[in-house]
């Protein structure tokens, strides 16, 4: 039986919007939702057809660098947050990276199919008018970039043909070594405790049985 995939908060990067506020997302979500993976990428929105701009679509791939900005700092704060929380996990986020045209995507694929005959025409009559030398066939590529974002592992992603990058491990200051030290120990002692409550507690049960023979003898003679 297959796996189920969990679910992707996708946040697509803009020109205009502001990286403070994305990394704030970002972190609260992984402290709030800590296996909900996120999924930055700069997509553009659907626009009607024959309204496409081409400087709209282009963006992008130039919103790419600020794309990259944001996952690294979000990598790197969400370590410091760790850290600031004093939280026992030492691996940072997994990420995974996934570059491709609009062009190939699922939804566009879908809109081409919705198009029906009509356009099956006119790309038929495109292919003509190349052939017989009046025009040539436009090609239209629309890269993008999509990285994810997750606390765990999502070997689907990599399935898929991802690149996929480990998590950093965070370093322990002195100080937070020796806190979990302690943290160990005092987990070590509760353990032991237990153990003893509950071997003294069986020692209880086997003397006072030993003790009820003992009376059984005694009334018997």
């Amino acid at each position: 039986m297959a796996q189920s995939q969990p679910d992707v908060h996708s946040i697509r990067i803009t020109s205009q919007g502001k990286i403070k506020n994305w990394v704030s997302f970002a972190l609260n979500s992984f402290q709030e939702n800590p296996d909900l993976p996120l999924a930055f990428h700069t997509i553009s929105p659907k626009v009607s057809k024959g309204k496409k701009d081409a400087k709209k679509l282009a963006s992008s791939a130039a919103l790419v660098p600020r794309l990259l900005t944001v996952v690294e700092i979000v990598k790197r704060e969400y370590l410091r947050d760790l850290a600031t929380r004093r939280s026992p996990r030492m691996k940072g986020l997994h990420q995974y990276n996934e570059i491709g045209t609009l062009e190939d995507t699922e939804d566009t694929k879908e809109e081409k199919a919705e198009g029906g005959a009509d356009e099956e025409q006119e790309r038929a009559k495109k292919i003509v008018e190349a052939v017989s030398g009046k025009n040539h066939v436009r090609q239209t590529q629309t890269p993008f970039m999509r990285v994810t974002l997750s606390t765990c592992e999502l070997p689907h992603l990599e399935a898929a043909g991802a690149t996929y990058q480990p998590p950093t491990t965070r370093k322990l200051s002195k100080s937070a070594k020796a806190r979990a030290a302690k943290r160990r120990r005092r987990e070590e002692g509760e353990e032991a405790a237990e153990r003893g409550t509950a071997e003294q507690a069986q020692g209880s049960a086997d003397s006072n049985a030993e003790e009820h023979e003992d009376g059984d003898r005694m009334v018997e003679s």
